[in-house]
């Protein structure tokens, strides 16, 4: 992909050379205004639909898992040895995004508008996300799981499609009051780079919950014993038991007799 020389101060150092200059136009049409923000392999930019005259979000494929620190020439995108791999990459993630764009049934899936390749890399654009992060602390169970019912039942919706996010975390998220958005779609690549599996959703469903309710990034137990019961156990289910899908997270988080908490090597 292209790379840029500056570096917004926003950015960790390790996207100085992702991030495109502002004005900088795509596929004649789309128009850079500034950057939004990163998470996973993703960066994300306001930019101006020139055709349809409004704002939109654009999103580009970064590739991060292959990328090296050269102490001579500072960050490089990545090396010549990984292209093969980056350019199988992004053909993975094109068959996905495709894939999304005909779930218009699933709600927490943000409508993608085009899909297209530029400057070296996948890029897609989608209406500008309403709502925020989901809040570190401060949410009662009952509200935490209400505000993640949409992504939950959206993500079992897509698991019996075969399609799983591979990346829910709490920066791949936005709550809003009419619902929810799942963003980050292309942050699952992995060293096998392989399809995601269902454990990965929804131990990452688990994780944003427990932050939600506790304020913590990892689980502990004696925070988590100020939760009910059933909502402690089904978290930590949540979190190792490979066998849990999304249905059951769901069960396990309103039942009134809790679950047993699975057993792990280190419990």
């Amino acid at each position: 992909m292209i790379w840029n020389h500056t570096s917004p101060e926003q950015f960790p150092p390790a996207l100085d050379r992702a991030v495109l200059p502002e004005h900088t136009c795509l596929r004649e049409r789309y128009v850079i205004m500034h950057p939004l923000y990163a998470s996973g392999m993703e960066l994300y930019y306001m930019a101006m639909d020139t055709r349809e005259h409004r704002e939109c979000l654009l999103c580009a494929l970064v590739p991060l898992p292959w990328c090296r620190m050269d102490p001579q020439a500072g960050f490089v995108p990545y090396h010549e040895s990984d292209a093969f791999l980056w350019e199988s990459c992004k053909t993975k993630c094109f068959v996905r995004l495709r894939r999304l764009a005909e779930q218009d049934g699933e709600e927490a899936v943000p409508q993608i508008l085009e899909v297209f390749e530029a400057l070296g890399t996948l890029w897609y654009t989608s209406p500008l996300p309403d709502g925020e992060m989901p809040p570190a602390g401060g949410c009662s169970p009952r509200e935490a799981i209400a505000r993640m019912a949409p992504v939950m039942d959206t993500l079992a919706g897509l698991h019996e499609q075969g399609i799983c996010h591979g990346a829910v975390s709490r920066s791949a998220l936005r709550l809003g009051a009419d619902g929810a958005a799942l963003y980050d779609w292309n942050s699952w690549t992995c060293e096998e780079y392989g399809e995601p599996g269902i454990h990965a959703d929804v131990c990452g469903v688990s994780e944003v919950l427990y932050t939600m309710m506790t304020g913590e990034e990892a689980y502990h137990r004696s925070t988590a014993a100020a939760l009910p019961k059933s909502v402690a156990h089904a978290l930590w289910n949540g979190m190792h038991d490979e066998q849990l899908d999304m249905s059951g997270l769901w069960r396990q988080l309103h039942s009134r007799r809790p679950a047993p908490r699975v057993r792990t090597g280190g419990s």
